[in-house]
């Protein structure tokens, strides 16, 4: 009996005040899916040559500013050397206003996204 009272309790009186709290959180989610179709988000980003390459997708999404990324496409940016001796690419797959795009670099180009085409479609 008392456990159901404490249970009771606690339902009675934990629970009225963490609902509004659950809709905030609910509101805030809401927000940042909205952002994500308003901006640059990179999905997928991967540097290298043939097997020897790195996944810098979390790098490239951190160097995302105000809604940019301009980055020279090097093995110092691209977070080291994955294939020695090698030509390399990069291939970004990113969203744009909620689309979908690809672009692949070569070393040494330079990364610029959104592309003028992208604010187009």
């Amino acid at each position: 009996m008392k456990r159901l009272s404490v249970v009771l309790l606690l339902v009675c009186f934990a629970l009225p005040p963490a609902l509004p709290l659950a809709a905030g959180a609910r509101a805030a989610r809401r927000q940042d899916g909205d952002r994500e179709h308003r901006d640059l988000v990179i999905t997928r980003a991967i540097y290298g040559n043939g097997k020897r390459r790195h996944n810098i997708t979390a790098a490239l999404n951190a160097d995302i500013h105000d809604g940019r990324i301009r980055l020279a496409v090097n093995n110092d940016t691209m977070g080291g050397d994955p294939a020695k001796d090698k030509p390399k690419t990069l291939t970004v797959s990113y969203t744009f206003n909620g689309r979908p795009y690809q672009v692949i670099l070569n070393e040494n180009d330079f990364l610029d996204l959104p592309r003028p085409e992208d604010y187009r479609r």
